[in-house]
């Protein structure tokens, strides 16, 4: 793996301290938010006051932390036997489950908790969206550290491969980018004729 960039070191750098913070204290506040408004919304959820969505809000939150990445794991199978939608239900047994453990958050039924895994997923989307918090510095971040941990620390000179995978990119679009001058470096490669531009249809995803 070659040596990060200085003003890509620079980056990292900058995109700790408060950054973080803010991140989880916005989503934090917004899923508070959504969840006091859904319950006025929706007739199967209830919470109590203005305290038990904050702390709803903060279980919430824990629990995603905790129990999502290991559950989602162990039901990857069923994720792609059910075309994306079991994730949906998931989302809805956690919010079951935030009611279960939580005094004044009450959940009718499963398809309630979808409704207001959804509605909360969205809330959060668009605050986060519009105060341009920087998912990218975040993920940067920490495959950099997983690249690290995963060769040891240890840089090296020795030439390689980097696979780069953008979603959603069609042959056409990034043919135009080049064309217009918006992807100089795979327009050298081209040139050169050390490289080719091949298209390739995906499967489900």
């Amino acid at each position: 793996m070659t040596p990060a960039a200085p003003g890509a070191r620079g980056r990292l750098r900058g995109g700790r301290g408060l950054r973080p913070v803010l991140r989880i204290v916005v989503i934090w506040l917004s899923t508070a938010f959504a969840l006091w408004f859904l319950a006025w919304l929706l007739p199967g959820l209830d919470v109590e006051d203005v305290e038990t969505a904050m702390a709803a809000a903060a279980l919430l939150g824990l629990l995603n932390a905790t129990a999502w990445p290991l559950i989602i794991r162990l039901a990857l199978p069923l994720t792609v036997l059910t075309l994306g939608l079991f994730p949906l239900l998931l989302n809805g047994l956690i919010i079951g489950l935030n009611a279960y453990l939580l005094p004044g958050f009450a959940v009718q039924d499963l398809a309630t908790g979808v409704i207001a895994a959804l509605g909360v997923t969205a809330v959060n989307m668009a605050v986060t969206g519009l105060l341009a918090i920087d998912d990218d510095e975040i993920y940067l971040r920490r495959m950099v550290r997983r690249a690290g941990k995963l060769s040891g620390g240890a840089v090296s000179d020795v030439p390689g491969v980097l696979f780069l995978q953008v979603d959603g990119l069609a042959q056409a679009v990034l043919k135009r980018a080049i064309r217009d001058g918006n992807a100089p470096t795979l327009a050298s490669w081209i040139s050169a004729g050390s490289h080719r531009l091949i298209g390739w249809e995906t499967d489900w995803s």
